[in-house]
């Protein structure tokens, strides 16, 4: 009877991990709280504030399900049909982008892709690059990008293409680094490092579960040993050319890089492709604390995976100047 539980736990389990079902909250507490105990219609304001309308359906689709949706994965919730009705998994746009992606993926599929296992929506979308002019392409064209949250280097290899002068990765697990150094190499990019650090907005040193998944983050104990560091001390020990990009998918630790980062990013003004689905935190405060720096830039909100409810969505910005 007992491996029986067993084995129904793990298929649970792995049912869930599959259908991504419920909202997730990393290093914060959950929106359903969020909403209820903080000034939300300010902060909903001040989210909106110059967002072009695709921006705005995301925010508004996001929230509705965040707010509506179980605050963790049930399975319970997922196979009660009026629940799935109410709720589908994906609205008939992401269903309709999701085909597209897979069976362009798939048409174009190199062995490097099918190899080391890019992600379709990686692949696709390029952190949210794919929705930017030209003119933002050129100005990152031959300048340093920052990638963190390097997992297997699937991200960096498909940066790579956009024609940096380097890549500085940035990843607390170890586990990866062989997949790295493979699929890094195969691209055209002569300088590029991974760095086993946590960019956030102090110095020490912390412990984490190092799952070795997509999903490590530093607000899950465990005793793997990492340092931690701000980006703005960083850049003064190690030799960086003009910082052009920055891709953060930190899981839920984005608000606290942005803090350790303010003075690189006043000075250089580079693009931004900030994870902000992790915590109400990040979703609600990132934008208006990099408008309080005075930028001048263009923000965009967009999901960047059409596969679950939140999951992806992303900040996009960069100097205003560039878009004109």
């Amino acid at each position: 009877m007992k491996s029986l539980a067993t084995y129904v736990h793990k298929l649970r389990n792995l049912l869930l991990r599959r259908l991504h079902v419920g909202i997730w909250h990393i290093g914060g507490e959950s929106f359903k709280q969020y909403v209820l105990e903080q000034n939300t219609p300010q902060k909903l304001r001040e989210l909106l504030r110059g967002l072009d309308k695709d921006s705005q359906d995301t925010v508004n689709l996001f929230l509705s399900r965040a707010i509506q949706l179980p605050d963790k994965k049930s399975l319970d919730f997922f196979v009660d049909r009026k629940s799935r009705n109410k709720y589908p998994l994906k609205t008939k746009a992401e269903l309709h982008d999701h085909s597209e992606i897979l069976a362009e993926y798939r048409k174009n599929r190199s062995h490097i892709l099918k190899k080391y296992r890019i992600d379709p929506y990686i692949w696709h979308y390029q952190h949210g690059l794919r929705h930017l002019p030209q003119s933002v392409h050129a100005y990152i064209k031959d300048k340093t990008f920052l990638d963190l949250g390097a997992y297997t280097g699937d991200s960096a290899y498909v940066l790579a293409n956009f024609r940096p002068m380097s890549i500085m990765s940035f990843e607390i697990s170890t586990r990866h680094i062989d997949s790295y150094i493979k699929l890094t190499s195969l691209t055209d990019i002569s300088d590029v490092r991974l760095f086993h650090v946590a960019l956030s907005d102090s110095s020490g040193t912390f412990t984490f579960d190092d799952s070795g998944t997509e999903g490590n983050s530093i607000f899950k104990p465990g005793e793997s040993v990492v340092e931690k560091q701000r980006l703005d001390d960083f850049i003064l020990e190690h030799t960086a050319a003009d910082v052009g990009l920055i891709k953060a998918d930190i899981e839920g630790d984005e608000l606290k890089f942005l803090l350790g980062a303010k003075e690189t990013i006043c000075r250089v003004r580079p693009v931004l492709l900030i994870s902000i689905y992790h915590n109400p935190d990040q979703f609600f405060e990132v934008k208006p604390l990099l408008e309080s720096w005075k930028l001048d830039y263009k923000f965009m909100i967009r999901k960047l995976s059409p596969t679950s409810w939140t999951a992806e969505t992303t900040l996009i910005a960069y100097p205003s100047e560039l878009s004109a």
